[in-house]
């Protein structure tokens, strides 16, 4: 997957639990723009509601990771049945964006 010549990629700015997409998708990326004083708990799902396959389980607390943010994290993985961002903890403050088609 060439990422330019791909273009366009759609995208979903998440700061809460959200469906990205209700169908079949690629998730492209996903951006952690801004981590969380607490501890949270970022879950990506192969579905398009929280359930079904988990793709990936990312760390947003803050503590000693500053230096990451932003940072933009590559999957190019394929979504069957849709695409769904669950936050758990406390996500007032944690954010990402996630690019996908």
């Amino acid at each position: 997957m060439q990422s330019v010549i791909d273009f366009p990629w759609s995208y979903k700015h998440c700061t809460d639990d959200v469906q990205v997409s209700a169908g079949p998708c690629v998730l492209h990326t996903i951006t952690v723009n801004r981590l969380d004083t607490g501890t949270v708990v970022l879950t990506v799902r192969d579905n398009p509601a929280d359930t079904g396959d988990t793709i990936a389980i990312i760390n947003l607390t803050g503590t000693g990771l500053t230096t990451l943010v932003p940072s933009t994290l590559f999957y190019g993985v394929q979504c069957k049945t849709g695409l769904y961002i669950a936050f758990s903890g406390s996500p007032a403050t944690a954010d990402v964006t996630v690019t996908y088609k």
